[in-house]
């Protein structure tokens, strides 16, 4: 009976020491897997529908979606074209142009799942985000975040960015990159698609070499 007292004395200190050291060193935030790193098909239709599917839960509870990706980028355009051909895993809905004249009548107006194009890295809350604070939370909105980014493999992970608690958006790609780069073990492109926190979704592209 001792013994057995003295273990269970052992544990709580072991769990008080380890909890007393996650306080002070905080704890790190990093993005969590929604797709696996796969091969980037010719075939966009077939990773639109993937997407669609991983993310149809979170479709059917969103009052708007806010989507981002690079300027000019034509293959994240025929990706999004590919995605929104899914109506039976996307409910249709409007689509909204930001512009910085953008109101409140317009996004109020906007049917219904609405999706707004947003700028290159406007859509998601890494950071301070003034139109989701606004017009989105304020308003108590449901949305959800998707930015479209492309990465190198062979993207090094500094030592700023290794230490970071909350993650920023300078961060992002590469400490993503680096907790997948194992899986990519073929030359030939991929993406992958991970998640931060509750409303951010990213889907990564690998640039073209």
């Amino acid at each position: 009976m001792k013994k057995l007292a003295l273990l269970f004395g052992l544990m709580f200190v072991v769990i008080s020491v380890c909890m007393v050291y996650l306080i002070r060193q905080g704890v790190v935030l990093r993005t969590a897997p929604i797709a696996k790193p796969t091969v980037l098909s010719a075939d966009l239709d077939r990773v639109g529908r993937a997407i669609a599917k991983r993310l149809f839960p979170d479709f059917q509870a969103a009052q708007y979606v806010l989507w981002s990706m690079p300027e000019g980028d034509q293959e994240a355009q025929a990706l999004l074209s590919a995605i929104k051909k899914y109506r039976d895993l996307i409910t249709p809905g409007g689509l909204l142009p930001f512009s910085d004249q953008l109101g409140e009548e317009q996004v109020a107006g906007c049917p219904q799942p609405c999706w707004i194009l947003m700028p290159p890295g406007r859509a998601h809350e890494l950071s301070s985000n003034s139109f989701i604070q606004d017009f989105l939370l304020s308003k108590n909105r449901r949305h959800l975040s998707i930015s479209v980014l492309h990465f190198d493999r062979n993207v090094e992970v500094s030592a700023e960015c290794d230490h970071e608690k909350r993650l920023s958006e300078k961060c992002l790609v590469p400490t993503s990159v680096a907790e997948v780069k194992r899986k990519l073990k073929s030359e030939e492109r991929h993406f992958f698609m991970r998640k931060y926190q509750d409303r951010d979704f990213f889907i990564f592209i690998e640039s073209k070499k």
